[in-house]
């Protein structure tokens, strides 16, 4: 089994139309940390939908496209299934367990930001 991870940070920023959801141990993005970047549709933009992935970035900077083959948040409790690429790539574990230490407001959002960030290529 998985060994369970405390985050005690989450972030949630939309910036120049990059969503970037960042989790980590610690305040000031300490220990382990992985952020999930995804290009959003602009209104006024054209936008392919089709043609933009996500990322994983680890601390390290390592980056990969794409990357979760699953994902659940269930209370508190954040689950990330990684292909084996990506895992690799990022220099992690594939089963990634989480136990989220964040306001429940917060764990709405960070819902609300994942079910769009992970979303499939074409369905943003």
């Amino acid at each position: 089994m998985a060994r369970i991870m405390r985050i005690r940070y989450v972030n949630l920023e939309e910036v120049d139309a990059v969503l970037t959801v960042t989790f980590a141990e610690g305040p000031g993005e300490e220990g382990f940390l992985l952020h999930v970047m995804r290009a959003v549709p602009d209104e006024e933009e054209s936008f392919d939908v089709e043609l933009e992935n996500y990322e994983l970035a680890n601390a390290a900077h390592d980056v990969v496209e794409g990357g979760v083959a699953h994902w659940s948040l269930a209370g508190n409790a954040l689950r990330l299934s990684l292909t084996a690429d990506a895992a690799a790539e990022l220099r992690t574990a594939q089963d990634l367990s989480f136990e989220l230490d964040v306001p429940s407001r917060t764990l709405r959002e960070l819902d609300a930001a994942l079910t769009t960030a992970l979303a499939p290529v074409g369905e943003v």
